[in-house]
């Protein structure tokens, strides 16, 4: 299992992990909550899989060395990093890897301590021994990458989260974060590209196609393809919050108001639409969408006043026109002259 990193939601959902927090309209934004104990039960094992981890690093030092280590971390170090008590991990941690530097999972383990304890730069040549290592190992690459996102550097965590995929196709969470750092880089129509790749080998995660569908809302304006990966998001979980008012954005958008009010007053029905920020924007759609819906009132005829003549003589006033049903004078004919027309 990897932690979960929240992407962005935009209106009130469009984009996000599977937490589906709400987040600003609008902008995309990036939270990452590093959470790895999870990944660390990967590691952590007795029993066969404890020989099995000395018979991963063959020719690597001495055993009875790697056993008083692993004994170390075990027992000692790992418990505190449960607690979140990395503190007093690390020099355990640092003491392990002093008699037996071969295993990767101790600077993996040390990396995450410095990084937690406000030392990222400290932890990236951790990450990188442990990567070296173990190369066959997708996690360095992934926490690693999460790292550099942090501090905003996109095209550094991008070919990490690569390696990460490609060493485990169907991690959707680094197919996600693959995404997120490429839209950075190189835009969102090449991020579009890495959710098409990932969601033929992960067609059941619902954060790729929610991602997917909320990208070409929000950023691209591609209202239908962004209907179809909503859709493909709702099937998988029906009652998911977030790619449901997604579509009824998208509906909305497309123009099909009938259908996106009927999506969107479900989820008013959900309980995530109680979320104040989420109940305010959702309820801005569908009064939006009613809007759209309500029957235009018809043109009313205009009604042409007679104007009222003005005083003889007075500059810029116009006669008044005839009454329906009056007939006007005819003009008189006019006076010939007396005089005969002087011949040339």
């Amino acid at each position: 299992m990897r932690p979960i990193r929240f992407i962005q939601e935009t209106s009130p959902g469009s984009v996000q992990r599977r937490n589906f927090p709400s987040l600003a309209s609008a902008a995309v934004k990036r939270a990452v909550t590093v959470g790895v104990m999870a990944a660390f039960s990967l590691f952590v094992m007795a029993g066969p899989a404890h020989a099995d981890r000395w018979e991963k690093f063959p020719g690597r030092g001495n055993r009875a060395d790697w056993e008083k280590s692993w004994n170390i971390v075990l027992k000692q170090a790992y418990p505190l990093t449960q607690q979140e008590k990395w503190k007093e991990a690390m020099p355990l941690l640092e003491r392990a890897i002093k008699i037996y530097p071969g295993d990767s999972f101790y600077h993996f383990l040390l990396a995450m301590g410095k990084q937690k304890t406000g030392n990222p730069k400290g932890a990236i040549p951790e990450f990188e021994k442990a990567m070296e290592l173990d190369p066959n190992d997708d996690h360095c690459p992934y926490y690693l990458g999460l790292l550099y996102d942090e501090e905003g550097q996109f095209a550094k965590s991008k070919p990490l989260y690569r390696k990460a995929v490609k060493i485990s196709p169907l991690n959707s969470e680094a197919w996600t974060a693959l995404a997120l750092a490429t839209q950075e880089v190189d835009g969102p129509k090449k991020a579009v590209e890495v959710y098409n790749e990932a969601t033929k080998l992960c067609p059941k995660e619902i954060m790729l196609w929610n991602n997917l569908g909320g990208t070409q809302l929000a950023l691209l304006k591609n209202y239908k393809e962004a209907e179809a990966a909503y859709r493909k998001a709702v099937a998988i979980d029906p009652k998911n919050y977030s790619p449901k008012v997604g579509l009824g954005e998208a509906l909305l958008r497309k123009g099909a108001y009938k259908e996106s009010l009927k999506v969107l007053q479900e989820c008013s029905r959900m309980p995530e639409s109680k979320d104040p920020e989420r109940a305010k924007a959702l309820g801005a759609m569908i009064k939006e969408v009613k809007k759209k819906l309500a029957p235009k009132p018809k043109p009313k005829k205009k009604v042409v006043k007679p104007a009222t003549p003005g005083a003889s003589g007075t500059p810029g006033t116009s006669p008044a026109p005839a009454t329906t049903g009056t007939t006007a004078p005819p003009a008189a004919p006019a006076t010939p002259s007396s005089a005969p027309a002087t011949p040339q």
